[in-house]
C-alpha cells in the first residue's frame, strides 16, 4: 500500500502531462486531463489568388492602378532598355536591362489599358535571353493585380512571400491576368521566366493597394509618406 501511495503521489506531484499539437491544433496524442489552458493554433498565411481582372477588383478593396499612360516614353521596340525605371509608387528593375515604357504594339506585347497605348516591357533586346523583373513597393501592400503579355511559350512565375504562383504561356500576342490578396504585407515581387526562355513580355494595369476600403484609405498617402 506504501509503494502504490508513494507512485500516485509522484504522479500528482509531477502535474498533467503536455500534449502535442501540430500546425492546425489538433493533438499528435490524446489530451491529458482539462486543466483549464488553451493551446491556439499557429497563424497560417492564406493567399486568394485570381485570374480576372473583375473578380480581383472587386474582392481587393481600395487600389490605385498604373496604367503607364502619363510615363515618359522609355525605348523602342529594338533597343532601349534600362536596368530601372522609378514610378510614383514602386521601381521596376531587372537582370540583365530590359526595362522600358513603349506606346505601340511590339512583336505580341501591347496595352491593355482600354483606350490607352503605354505598358511596361521586360525585353532584352537579346534572342534566347530572358529578364528577371523585380517590382519594389514603397510602402507595404497586401493587394496586386497586373495584365502580363506576350508570353509566347515559356512559363512565368511571380514569388511573394517566399511562394510562387505560375503563368501559363498564351502565345504570340496572349495575355493574362494574375491578381492575389495577401493576409500579410509584403514590398516586392520577383517574376522570373522558369521553362525555356521570352527576350520580351509586358505588364500593364497593375493594381496594388494595401487591402483597405475607401474610407479606411483616407489615411493609406500618410502611410505610403512614412516609407519614401
Amino acid at each position: 500500500m506504501r509503494v502504490l501511495c508513494l507512485v500516485a503521489c509522484m504522479a500528482l506531484l509531477a502535474g498533467p502531462v503536455s500534449a502535442d499539437y501540430d500546425f492546425d491544433g489538433n493533438l499528435y496524442r490524446d489530451p491529458p486531463p482539462d486543466d483549464g489552458s488553451t493551446h491556439p493554433a499557429p497563424a497560417t498565411p492564406r493567399a486568394q489568388v485570381f485570374n480576372n481582372e473583375a473578380d480581383f477588383l472587386s474582392a481587393a478593396g481600395y487600389v490605385t492602378t498604373q496604367d503607364f499612360e502619363a510615363e515618359a516614353t522609355v525605348g523602342t521596340c529594338n533597343d532601349g532598355a534600362v536596368p530601372q525605371i522609378v514610378f510614383t509608387d514602386f521601381t521596376a528593375s531587372s537582370t540583365p536591362d530590359a526595362m522600358k515604357v513603349l506606346d505601340e504594339e511590339c512583336v505580341g506585347n501591347h496595352n491593355t489599358t482600354p483606350g490607352g497605348a503605354k505598358y511596361l516591357s521586360a525585353d532584352t533586346d537579346q534572342g534566347g535571353v530572358s529578364a528577371e523583373v523585380t517590382f519594389m513597393f514603397d510602402a507595404p501592400i497586401k493587394t496586386l493585380g497586373l495584365y502580363i503579355t506576350d508570353l509566347d511559350t515559356a512559363t512565368l512565375q511571380l514569388v511573394i512571400l517566399g511562394s510562387s504562383y505560375p503563368i501559363a504561356p498564351h502565345g504570340d500576342g496572349g495575355e493574362s491576368y494574375f491578381g492575389i490578396i495577401e493576409d500579410v504585407e509584403f514590398t516586392s515581387v520577383v517574376v522570373q521566366i522558369i521553362q525555356e526562355f521570352d527576350s520580351a513580355y509586358s505588364f500593364d494595369d497593375i493594381s496594388y493597394g494595401a487591402g483597405l476600403t475607401p474610407v479606411e484609405s483616407a489615411t493609406w498617402g500618410g502611410v505610403k509618406a512614412l516609407y519614401r
